[in-house]
């Protein structure tokens, strides 16, 4: 708990306050500044609640809260709107508290969600109250009259100014026992410092976090997201679908640079033998790239090849799928392998892979090299884990000669992500090189 306190006596002066020694002083104490800085490093937003009208609740990490707006970019302690408000008030004030505790590090049992929790009856109440809007709308008759018009803007706009005067003269006990039970009040009597809200910083440090984490680029943003939801930096975007977008852009980052990682490696490798150049020229299938892209999307019975392309532009563009596949090819391919992943789950999908490759598949003789990577530890870095399913499948389709090479237009070739395929593969080498 600081020691001393800064306030403003009526002259507007700044004046210091000691709360053990009960000395007051207009010199700036020295121990004033080592506080302030103190403070500020805890005043870090972690959660943030979107409200009515622009404004959020921002949670920082020493349990203190303000009020910002997005449009404005103003943050405050107290809220002045009522819509707000009265949002607000739907939201259970143990939930709230419980929130608090979590922000400054309190654990929670069985990985409660509470911050979902409060978005989920927050988000409610908002698509309630716009169906609710939009009803009254739908009935309200139309008014040509432009005299009308003018009156009825006038009316509303003196109701505004009434209510939010209203709001911000009450005074006395009764006012102070209100703000006591409203959970959108703060009583702050010193001056503080709001933290700033940056929209860049705010960014770089969720592109941190997923760098941290070392998620999975080949994964879903869906489940991916369940790793990092209980880091504060997860809270400081609060949009889920700005959270994708960011997780996209980074997928995307990740590959480009998994690319140029391969491409130096391979002119290493070259120039340090010329007999392992076929060996470091790795070709992924034909449709690689868009059934890894397929393998990562939320699939639902209602889900469309186009919405799968517009959630996914960047990593299109990063892999270059226009370039490499016709309109029309992605569309035919895509319709079928999004069929699978509807009528079948993951395990499903497993083994109509295996029977289908034990059936058309042409196993070549066994090699050294196919031995090799069949009894190869499976890493769990998703760059690497790609690199040993392409060098598997060179091996064990040998594009280059054409042999197995149509296995590369076989639809049920792709109905697995990369994981599981590089795991499944394995599996049918072990069992066919076994006997």
């Amino acid at each position: 708990m600081s020691e001393w306190k800064r306030f403003k006596d009526p002259s507007g002066n700044f004046y210091y306050f000691n709360t053990r020694s009960k000395v007051s002083t207009k010199e700036k104490p020295k121990e004033f500044g080592s506080q302030q800085a103190g403070m500020k490093e805890l005043r870090v937003p972690v959660f943030c609640l979107p409200l009515r009208n622009y404004w959020n609740l921002v949670i920082c990490k020493d349990g203190s809260k303000f009020f910002h707006n997005d449009e404005s970019n103003v943050s405050q302690f107290k809220l002045a709107d009522d819509e707000s408000k009265a949002l607000l008030d739907k939201v259970d004030t143990s939930l709230l508290a419980l929130l608090i505790g979590v922000a400054r590090g309190f654990n929670l049992r069985n990985d409660r969600d509470v911050y979902g929790e409060i978005r989920d009856v927050l988000q409610a109440k908002l698509d309630s109250n716009d169906k609710e809007q939009n009803d009254i709308t739908e009935e309200r008759p139309q008014v040509t009259n432009s005299n009308v018009d003018t009156e009825d803007k006038s009316e509303s706009s003196n109701i505004l100014v009434s209510g939010y005067s209203s709001s911000s003269d009450d005074s006395g006990e009764e006012s102070e026992v209100e703000e006591k039970n409203d959970p959108s009040s703060i009583d702050v009597k010193e001056e503080d410092t709001l933290p700033s809200l940056n929209n860049t910083e705010i960014e770089s440090k969720f592109i941190q976090l997923l760098n941290e984490i070392q998620l999975d680029p080949y994964s879903t943003w869906s489940i991916q997201a369940k790793r990092i939801m209980h880091d504060p930096r997860y809270y400081l975007i609060t949009s889920n679908d700005k959270r994708d977008e960011l997780f996209q852009t980074w997928c995307s980052q990740q590959l480009n640079n998994s690319n140029n990682d391969n491409e130096n490696n391979a002119q290493d490798s070259a120039e340090n033998s010329d007999e392992e150049d076929s060996d470091v020229t790795l070709e992924p299938t034909k449709y690689h790239y868009l059934a890894h892209i397929i393998s990562k999307a939320n699939i639902t019975p209602e889900t469309l090849f186009s919405n799968i392309k517009k959630e996914n532009k960047s990593l299109f563009k990063e892999l270059e799928i226009n370039k490499t596949l016709t309109k029309k090819e992605q569309e035919q391919f895509a319709s079928k392998v999004i069929a699978y992943y509807k009528r079948m789950d993951n395990l499903q999908r497993t083994e109509l892979f295996k029977k289908m490759m034990k059936n058309k598949l042409r196993f070549p003789p066994i090699s050294e090299k196919l031995s090799q990577l069949m009894l190869e530890e499976t890493p769990s870095d998703s760059f690497k884990l790609e690199t040993q399913l392409l060098q598997l499948e060179n091996a064990l389709l040998i594009l280059d000669n054409l042999q197995n090479s149509y296995m590369q237009n076989e639809i049920m070739y792709y109905i697995l992500g990369i994981k599981d395929k590089l795991a499944a593969l394995k599996e049918i080498l072990r069992d066919q090189y076994s006997k």
